[in-house]
C-alpha cells in the first residue's frame, strides 16, 4: 500500500512564506561591457625591443632603425607619420609628427618614386632627445588614399639602453627590396630596406659535402669538384599575424637578406651579418587559446663558397 499525504490538499490555496532580498541593478551597457572579449585579458600585447646608445653612434649594432613604407595611388593622395609616447605604457604622453629628418630620415613622393611615403625611424634620436629618451613608442600612418582617410598603428617599441644581457634573445634581420612584389609593394625605381628585430635565435649552422668524383680507368676516385654548403635555421618566439605576416610575404622575398645574432650562447659569432638566402619556411607550430605562433626558416649562405675544383 502506498500512502501519500499532501500538505495542501485544495490546489487553490497556497501556504507559504516571504522575505526579503536586497540585490543589485546591473544596466544593459554594463552586461554588454561585461560580455565583450578583450584580448588583453588572456595575453600580453607585442612589443618589439629597440636598443640604442647614450650618445652618438659608435657601435651600428648598439642602435636600431625602424622603417615604415606607405604605398600611395595617386599623386594627391596624402600620409603623415607621427610618433607616440605612451605614459606606463598604455596612454598617450607625446605626439611628434615626423614630417622632417630630425627623428630619422623622411622620404616625401619623389620623381623616382612618386607614389610612396616613407620613414625611418632612428632610435638613437629619439633616445637621446631630453623631451623624449627610453619608454613605449608606437608609430601612426594616417592616410588620405583615393578621398579615403583612415590610419594604421603600429604595435609597440620599447626603446631603452643596449646591454648585451637585454639583446643576447634578439636576432635583427635586414631585408634590401628592390622590384615589384605583385598583391605587395612596388619598390621598382627605389632601393627599401626592412629591418625587423625579433625575439629568437638564428644559427645551428649544418654543414653539406657536395662531391662531383669519377673512377678513372683503374677504377681510382678522382676529384673533379667538391664544395660545401652551410644551411642556417631561424626559430621565433612567439608572433602575431600582424608581425609575421610582413615579414614572410615581403621581406622573405627579399633581393638581399642579412641576418645578426646577438645570441651570448650560440655557436656563431655575436653581431656579425650573415648574408643569406631564404631555402624553407617549415610548417608554424600555434596554440590553443593564444593568437601567436612559433615559425622556423632555413636559410643558406648567398655566397656559395668554399668550392674547390680540378681543371686536369
Amino acid at each position: 500500500m502506498i500512502t501519500t499525504i499532501l500538505p495542501n490538499t485544495n490546489p487553490t490555496s497556497y501556504i507559504g512564506a516571504s522575505h526579503k532580498e536586497d540585490v543589485v541593478t546591473i544596466s544593459r551597457e554594463e552586461i554588454e561591457n561585461a560580455s565583450s572579449f578583450n584580448l588583453c585579458d588572456f595575453q600580453c600585447p607585442y612589443v618589439e625591443p629597440a636598443f640604442s646608445e647614450a650618445g652618438a653612434i659608435v657601435d651600428s649594432y648598439k642602435n636600431d632603425t625602424t622603417p615604415f613604407l606607405q604605398q600611395i595611388s595617386l599623386v594627391t593622395d596624402t600620409v603623415v607619420f607621427k610618433l607616440f609616447k605612451c605614459e606606463n605604457g598604455l596612454d598617450v604622453d607625446l605626439e611628434i609628427d615626423l614630417d622632417d629628418n630630425t627623428y630619422g630620415i623622411y622620404s616625401p613622393p619623389a620623381p623616382a618614386s612618386p607614389l610612396r611615403y616613407g620613414f625611418i625611424v632612428d632610435w638613437n634620436l629619439v633616445f637621446n632627445d631630453i623631451d623624449l629618451g627610453h619608454g613605449t613608442y608606437f608609430i601612426k600612418t594616417e592616410r588620405i588614399l583615393i578621398g579615403i582617410a583612415s590610419e594604421l598603428r603600429s604595435w609597440h617599441y620599447t626603446l631603452q639602453l643596449f646591454s648585451e644581457i637585454a639583446a643576447g634573445e634578439t636576432v635583427l634581420i635586414t631585408a634590401n627590396q628592390r622590384g615589384t612584389i605583385e598583391g605587395g609593394i612596388d619598390y621598382e625605381g627605389a632601393e627599401w630596406i626592412n629591418i625587423l628585430r625579433i625575439y629568437g635565435t638564428f644559427g645551428s649552422p649544418a654543414q653539406t659535402l657536395n662531391k662531383t668524383h669519377y673512377a678513372n680507368q683503374g677504377r681510382r676516385d678522382k676529384q673533379v669538384k667538391d664544395s660545401i654548403s652551410t644551411t642556417y635555421t631561424l626559430e621565433t618566439e612567439l608572433m602575431p599575424h600582424e608581425v609575421i605576416a610582413p615579414f614572410i610575404y615581403d621581406s622573405m622575398l627579399a633581393n638581399d637578406t642579412s641576418i645578426m645574432s646577438y645570441d651570448n650562447f650560440g655557436f656563431l659569432p655575436k653581431y656579425s651579418f650573415f648574408r643569406v638566402v631564404v631555402d624553407e619556411i617549415e610548417e608554424p607550430t600555434y596554440y590553443p587559446r593564444n593568437t601567436n605562433g612559433k615559425f622556423t626558416f632555413k636559410f643558406s649562405d648567398r655566397v656559395k663558397t668554399p668550392v674547390k675544383t680540378n681543371f686536369n
